[in-house]
């Protein structure tokens, strides 16, 4: 994958604010640690006064520049081969001299959404909420004590929302993986990267940039809403709230409003009746003011060269436009891709994990099985993947402890698709189906070597069962949802009945917001997607 030079020229001109002309600095991801991404072109890019010469030296490589009028520059090194040996990045800007240290060579992925992907080895390390889980804890305790790899690598950006403007600059480092530093690694990227350093012997570095709670809308780049006619639509909807609240937000305003919601809160702590008040924050610190966090996290590491992109979001969507945010994501996705310069970047996602309520009625709604079908639809761009993450859930804990499943199923698909690895990378996703008298067949992809019922404890891979398929649902001609029969026919295929239903006007799987019934795996052991199929 080529970086567009041109492209990425442009992209620094938007990701780095008007400068003071006192400034001479690299952008915020070069320091001590750090790890390079190999096999592609590497920019590196800083500010200084308009007409400074700058010299970037590393592996032998000696390249130049002169800041632009507006202080900006960049250089990109030629491809590098991957190498764990500590180097230094040297750098001269104008009389400038800055050196960074234990820089290696390997892979690097962008890891990004909102708190499960943002909460970090310390905090999966509670007791659990249900008893059955905490055998998780247990290992993640004994983890962190344990985790000790140099070669992999973390760098987080700090939470900055920025709704008007995109940021230039963060204080955060490089920090290699010791068990005086496990628990601040992010717990899904961290069990992602230790599964790219046991399968491709190389370093690995982590850029974690994830806000928990926080909205799709958030992360998608402003032109991007701008040129898009519904999300046009919803950002000038935004925008002019935003700017009407900003003319009443004084700091002697936003003050007396907190200290009115200290006050409501403790009074609500005493009885615990009614919602809990919230505190709406200001515009410049409200983490769901749509391109807010793009502008003030990601917009900073552009165009840092990556290998991919890994997302896990949606929950704080499941209530809000849900029924578009496979459309938003989409932007958002071709959004970073162009501002990358890469129309072919990778993104991996994960469908929402189990929370919440098991199976009841048949045709009990679910908000999350709703997302997770829409998180299914995104499959349609090309170069992305999702990791299925309803059979590893927690009812009671909308962050449940299972990383480490997580982080494999997201390194499988990395593995298969950018590493040429010869394995099954995905469960069974809806292909296609046909209706065969009153029974409906379902063909699937990424069946591997068959379909089969299985059952997953923890950690522990998914054994085969000979139990029957649940987790189907059917309606019929009035509306009216049943759980089906379903039967797996060969390899590929699962054929579903009723026998009360000539007529079925759609069929389901996996509807529910923890769906304990639904136990359709292929024999590599990865569990099939929620999806929900019209027929005519």
């Amino acid at each position: 994958m080529k970086m567009n030079y041109l492209l990425a020229t442009i992209t620094l001109a938007a990701s780095i604010g008007q400068l003071t002309a006192e400034q001479a600095a690299l952008a915020s991801l070069f320091s001590d640690h750090m790890v390079l991404q190999r096999d592609q072109a590497v920019p590196v890019w800083g500010t200084a006064n308009p007409g400074t010469e700058v010299t970037v030296q590393f592996d032998g490589q000696n390249v130049k520049a002169v800041t632009n009028e507006e202080g900006k520059w960049l250089v990109q090194l030629e491809p590098m081969d991957a190498s764990a040996e500590a180097r230094q990045l040297q750098v001269n800007i104008g009389d400038v001299s800055k050196e960074i240290n234990d820089v290696l060579v390997g892979e690097v992925w962008f890891c990004s959404g909102q708190s499960n992907m943002f909460f970090t080895m310390e905090m999966m390390l509670k007791d659990a909420r249900e008893p059955q889980y905490q055998p998780l804890v247990e290992f993640l305790r004994e983890e962190v004590k344990t985790a000790n790899d140099p070669l992999l690598r973390q760098i987080s950006v700090p939470n900055r929302p920025s709704p008007f403007a995109e940021a230039h600059s963060f204080d955060s480092s490089w920090t290699p993986l010791s068990p005086q530093s496990s628990n601040k690694f992010g717990a899904t990227s961290y069990f992602f990267a230790k599964e790219l350093r046991k399968e491709l012997q190389v370093p690995v570095g982590i850029i974690k940039c994830a806000v928990g709670g926080t909205r799709v809308e958030a992360w998608i780049p402003k032109e991007v809403l701008e040129s898009n006619d519904n999300l046009k639509a919803y950002y000038q909807n935004n925008l002019e709230k935003a700017a009407e609240k900003a003319k009443q937000q004084s700091p002697e305003a936003v003050k007396k409003a907190a200290d009115a919601h200290k006050l409501a809160l403790a009074e609500w702590q005493k009885n615990k009746q009614g919602p809990r008040p919230r505190l709406d924050p200001p515009t410049k610190t409200n983490k769901q003011f749509p391109a807010t966090l793009f502008n003030g996290m990601v917009a900073q590491c552009i165009p840092y060269s990556v290998r991919g992109v890994l997302w896990y979001q949606g929950e704080s969507n499941a209530n809000h436009f849900q029924e578009v945010y496979s459309q938003r994501y989409m932007a958002m996705v071709q959004g970073w891709r162009k501002r990358w310069g890469n129309e072919e970047l990778p993104f991996y996602h994960v469908q929402l994990a189990g929370f919440r309520e098991a199976e009841g009625d048949a045709g009990d709604d679910s908000s999350f099985a709703f997302i997770r079908e829409q998180q299914r639809l995104t499959l349609e761009l090309a170069n992305t993947g999702m990791a299925v993450a309803h059979d590893i859930g927690e009812s009671q804990d909308i962050h449940p402890h299972n990383k480490y499943d997580v982080g494999k199923r997201l390194a499988l698909l990395a593995l298969a698709n950018d590493y040429a690895k010869d394995i099954v990378s995905s469960g069974p996703l809806y292909r296609s189906h046909q209706l065969d008298g009153q029974d409906l067949v379902i063909k699937f992809d990424s069946t591997g070597s068959g379909l089969t019922a299985s059952t997953k404890t923890l950690m522990q891979p998914a054994k085969a069962t000979n139990d029957e398929l649940g987790g189907f649902a059917m309606q019929d001609a009035s509306g009216q949802w049943h759980w089906a029969k379903a039967k797996i026919i060969s390899a590929d295929e699962v054929k579903v009945s009723h026998p009360e239903i000539s007529a079925p006007k759609a069929v389901r799987y996996a509807w529910a917001g923890l769906p304990l019934k639904a136990n359709l795996y292929n024999k590599e052991g990865l569990p099939a997607s929620v999806f929900t199929i019209e027929l005519k």
